[in-house]
């Protein structure tokens, strides 16, 4: 069953970390949607070198900024690319990063396009 965006995110959260932060959910989504496609960047190079290690450091920052952020539905397939890599099993952490991929797409999607405007 496909997971969709309303699923992979606890809009409340999202909105929460950025009055804490004194952002707008937009300026939050931008800063989070930079990071973290930087990031897949940065695994998919990880993934090609073979640096298990690198993956599995990536994708815990990853899982940390997604968890802290209320993108709960990146959270355990960020942790589950992060045992892939650390074991050495690449073939699978591609897919599964082909899978965070996917998910990250929707996210951001939900995100910019339906998502509030507040200041906290």
């Amino acid at each position: 069953m496909a997971t969709s965006a309303g699923d992979l995110v606890d809009r409340a959260r999202f909105e929460e970390v950025a009055a804490d932060c004194d952002w707008s959910v937009t300026e939050l989504a931008e800063f989070y949607f930079e990071g973290t496609a930087r990031d897949l960047e940065r695994m998919r190079a990880a993934l090609a070198a073979r640096d298990g290690a690198e993956l599995a450091r990536l994708a815990h920052g990853c899982c940390g900024s997604s968890g802290s952020c209320g993108v709960t539905g990146l959270v355990a397939p960020f942790q589950e690319l992060e045992r892939l890599a650390g074991a050495g099993r690449f073939s699978a952490a591609g897919r599964q990063l082909d899978s965070i991929a996917a998910r990250f797409a929707r996210v951001r999607a939900e995100l910019a396009g339906g998502g509030t405007d507040r200041r906290g």
